[in-house]
C-alpha cells in the first residue's frame, strides 16, 4: 500500500482551475509525487479510466478525483470534471503524441476531392496517432483527445490554367473548408508545380477516428471541385501529420 503524505486541501473558493492557486496547488502535487510514493492510482496517457467513475474535483474528497500519469514527457496530475480528464501542469504528464507520413512517386486526380495514399510514416511520437499499410491514407487516432491536423502536398499538372485545393477529410466525410489552392497558369512556361499547406484548428477526436488529407481539381464560380484536367500530386514532395495536444 503506497503511503500517502500530507498536502493543504486544493483551494474550494476557486472555480478556475486554471488559475494561480490551483496551478500552484497541483505543482506541490506533482513536486512530491516526485520526491516519494503517493496515495494516487497510476495510468498511462493512453488507457485512461472511465472519468466518470471518479466523480468530480470537490471538497468532500478531492484526492479521489485525482489520477497520477506516469508517462508522457513526466508525471504528472490529471483531475475528473465528472466526464473527462484535464492533466494540469506545463508540459509535466504530457498527452502529446504525434505521426507524420509520407508518400513517393504521384498520384494523379482529377474533379473529385481524393484521399492521398501514403508510402510510410516517416516520424512519431508516442502511441495516439498510428499509420498503417492495410489504411494507407489515414492517420488513425488510438486516443480520445484534442489534436491538430496539418501538412502540405506539391501538385503539377501539364494543363493550362490547372487549378487545385486542399481539404481535410475526417472519418471519410470531407470537412467542406477547403484550406489551401493552387493555379498553374501556363505549364510549361511557367513554373508547373504548387504546395499547398493546410493546417486545422484543434479539432476533438475519439479514439478510432481517422483523419485524411485530400486534394481535388476546382474550376468555375462554384465553390466545390470539378473539371477535366489531371492534377498530379507528387508525394515525394508532400507530408501530412497528425499530433495530439491535450
Amino acid at each position: 500500500m503506497p503511503r500517502k503524505i500530507n498536502l493543504n486541501p486544493p483551494p474550494y473558493n476557486s472555480s478556475d482551475l486554471n488559475s494561480r492557486e490551483w496551478m500552484d496547488w497541483f505543482s506541490t502535487v506533482h513536486r512530491r509525487v516526485g520526491e516519494e510514493p503517493f496515495g494516487l492510482q497510476g495510468y498511462a496517457s493512453a488507457g485512461l479510466p472511465d472519468p466518470s467513475n471518479f466523480g468530480s474535483l470537490g471538497p468532500s474528497d478531492p484526492f479521489s478525483s485525482l489520477i497520477f500519469i506516469y508517462d508522457g514527457s513526466g508525471p504528472g496530475v490529471a483531475y475528473s470534471d465528472g466526464t473527462s480528464w484535464n492533466i494540469i501542469g506545463g508540459g509535466a504528464g504530457s498527452v502529446y503524441s504525434f505521426n507524420r507520413a509520407i508518400g513517393t512517386s504521384t498520384q494523379s486526380v482529377t474533379s473529385t476531392l481524393t484521399a492521398i495514399t501514403w508510402n510510410s510514416s516517416a516520424d512519431s511520437s508516442g502511441s495516439d496517432v498510428s499509420w498503417s499499410g492495410g489504411n494507407p491514407t489515414r492517420l488513425t487516432v488510438n486516443a480520445t483527445g484534442v489534436y491538430r491536423i496539418g501538412g502540405y502536398v506539391t501538385v503539377g499538372s501539364s494543363g493550362q490554367r490547372a487549378q487545385a485545393a486542399a481539404e481535410i477529410l475526417i472519418n471519410g466525410v470531407a470537412t467542406g473548408l477547403q484550406r489551401s489552392g493552387s493555379y498553374i497558369r501556363n505549364s510549361g512556361t511557367s513554373y508547373d508545380y504548387w504546395t499547398m499547406d493546410v493546417s486545422s484548428t484543434p479539432t476533438s477526436l475519439t479514439s478510432g477516428d481517422y483523419v485524411e488529407l485530400g486534394v481535388g481539381q476546382v474550376t468555375g464560380t462554384t465553390y466545390g471541385y470539378g473539371g477535366s484536367l489531371t492534377i498530379n500530386c507528387d508525394r515525394s514532395k508532400s507530408e501530412f501529420w497528425l499530433e495530439r495536444v491535450a
